[in-house]
């Protein structure tokens, strides 16, 4: 949990240097930002899904919901966004799209220590159902 804290704090001071030196429009600051407040949410739904062991049918939206009580203020930066939640083996994938849903943006898996893929960045653009579970990456953890 140390070792994610630092990585988060070290993102952001790297996003922050980028801000300060124009190197990234405002689009690429935006979803920078938003990864490192992906982060935090996938965390705080692993620990959930880890330790609480939901219902496995229960919707995305109360898994979510679940998951962040002890701070609501985690979903807020994803309220105009479409969030899809897959879960496995105890481990937690989100994806963040277009509010259409049509375009793939953020993924996030939790049992990595560092955030995953910035999909925005992809040409063309990714259509959010074609996105594979990135859960192959936690075998290795």
């Amino acid at each position: 949990m140390q070792r994610k804290a630092i990585i988060l704090i070290l993102l952001t001071f790297l996003l922050i240097g980028f801000a300060g030196f124009g190197c990234a429009g405002q689009h690429d600051q935006a979803m920078y930002s938003l990864s490192v407040e992906l982060n935090k949410l996938t965390t705080a739904a692993e620990g959930y899904e880890h330790y609480m062991k939901p219902d496995p049918g229960m919707s995305d939206e109360e898994f979510l919901k679940n998951a962040t009580e002890h701070d609501p203020g985690l979903l807020k930066p994803f309220e105009s966004y479409k969030l899809n939640v897959e879960r496995q083996d105890g481990h937690v994938s989100i994806l963040v799209c277009t509010p259409d849903g049509h375009q793939a943006l953020l993924q996030d898996v939790g049992c990595t220590n560092q955030f995953d893929q910035h999909l925005w960045q992809s040409e063309p653009a990714i259509p959010c159902e074609s996105v594979q579970d990135g859960f192959s990456v936690c075998g290795a953890n």
